[in-house]
């Protein structure tokens, strides 16, 4: 018994650490941030539901997948958010009649934001759609599952905490960040499908 779980702990690790490698080495030429970030859930998806037992052929695999479904949802989404940040500096700094509501009315949007970016790659490597149906769905999950989307929000700044106070922890904390997420929403693509039916098609 202790042999064993011994064996599924040292598994589990290797596992990690060979995911967070795979990811750091994806992101190397930077621009592709957004398809080894797809590809790390992707394969932890499917680790996760027995699927293909070898990480680093999935990880590859599904690299090539989602490149231009990543690629063009990933960035369109970052945009929207240094358009939102960038507002709300200007708003900051100018002075107008309304400056506050604004300001307030741009944080409510960025929470929005925080909230459908901890959603959007698991919907991205749960669903088969264009990028917008891809951030529409994002935002209907991250919305109906708020407590979901707070653990996945936490998971990942628990992830960026850890690397920003021991930067060594990077080669562990990208793939134990995607597990978490994928574990917050554990559940909630099916519950989608019960309320709404399938807004796009599921893999």
């Amino acid at each position: 018994m202790r042999r064993r779980l011994l064996n599924r702990f040292i598994s589990v690790v290797g596992d990690q650490l060979t995911l967070s490698v795979l990811w750091l080495v994806g992101c190397l030429p930077l621009v592709t941030v957004p398809v080894a970030t797809a590809a790390l859930f992707e394969a932890v998806r499917r680790r996760r539901h027995g699927g293909e037992p070898a990480i680093g052929r999935a990880f590859v695999a599904a690299f090539r997948r989602y490149a231009r479904t990543a690629l063009l949802t990933g960035y369109g989404w970052a945009v929207l958010g240094v358009v939102l940040a960038g507002d709300l500096v200007i708003v900051d700094r100018m002075d107008l009649p309304a400056g506050e509501l604004l300001q307030v009315g741009l944080l409510v949007l960025l929470l929005l934001y925080a909230m459908g970016s901890a959603a959007l790659f698991p919907v991205l490597v749960s669903y088969q759609a264009r990028p917008l149906q891809l951030v529409r769905t994002a935002m209907v999950v991250a919305l109906l599952f708020p407590a979901r989307t707070g653990l996945a929000l936490a998971a990942l700044a628990a992830a960026v905490a850890a690397t920003w106070v021991v930067p060594v922890a990077i080669i562990f904390a990208p793939g134990l960040a995607a597990t978490a997420v994928l574990r917050a929403y554990d559940g909630a693509f099916d519950r989608l499908r019960e309320r709404a039916g399938d807004p796009v098609l599921l893999h």
